[in-house]
């Protein structure tokens, strides 16, 4: 079985016994070529024929490895690794300086395996609730679209973290037009901090969302009230 790993701006296949490196270096693996928080070699991804692992090589930051199908994550340390990771398909973030940079994996997990690091990300809020909500206490219009984008996970305990709706559903959801909704997750995307190039971007932006708490189950009665 193959590993699939997806970057900015490349797609790369790996066979077991293969590695790539991911951080500032051009190549496939290059996840920013400006912020110098980020290192050249910052982590490197292996095949390891029946499962995956990842070591972190940066010398200033770690990174986080999300699960697409569960709530769980964990936290990967600056110099720490090789961790098995035991999830079929990951998300990869580094929180540098300039933005949230993130790459998707996709690969064989040793069968019954659990995390053997278990985690909800950072414990430092990434957004805070003041630039969520209006003066009224009500949704602003690109946070309501961010609890839209993680309903179907949150009202469906167990459900992908990936399932996230399509243009067409969220505007039928929000009852907004294109260019309303084109700029919603313009803001949404700006406020997490992620570049505009993120492989993935609507799954990586929900299941940060979730996994640092900026969305919760109870924030789901707005979209019943949108006024």
């Amino acid at each position: 079985m193959t590993l699939t790993i997806e970057a900015p701006h490349a797609s790369s296949t790996l066979a077991a016994g293969e590695s790539l490196e991911f951080g500032r270096r051009e190549g496939p693996g290059q996840i920013t070529d400006t912020d110098r928080t980020v290192s050249e070699n910052h982590g490197t991804i292996r095949h390891d024929g029946d499962s995956w692992s990842i070591t972190s090589t940066g010398s200033y930051l770690g990174a986080s490895v999300h699960d697409v199908a569960t709530a769980a994550g964990f936290e990967l340390s600056v110099g720490v690794g090789p961790v098995t990771v035991p999830f079929a398909h990951a998300i990869v973030i580094v929180a540098g300086r300039e933005a949230r940079h993130a790459l998707s994996v996709r690969g064989p997990v040793v069968g019954g395996s659990e995390p053997s690091l278990r985690g909800s990300g950072s414990t430092i809020p990434i957004v805070d609730r003041s630039v969520c909500l209006g003066r009224d206490g009500r949704p602003l219009r690109w946070f309501l679209t961010l609890i839209a984008l993680c309903e179907h996970t949150l009202a469906r305990p167990g459900s992908s973290v990936g399932a996230v709706p399509s243009d067409r559903e969220l505007q039928s959801r929000l009852g907004i037009g294109s260019s309303t909704l084109e700029r919603a997750l313009t803001r949404v995307r700006e406020e997490l901090g992620f570049a505009p190039h993120t492989p993935q971007l609507r799954v990586v932006m929900a299941i940060t969302a979730i996994h640092q708490g900026v969305v919760t189950p109870s924030d789901l009665q707005f979209l019943d009230h949108k006024g």
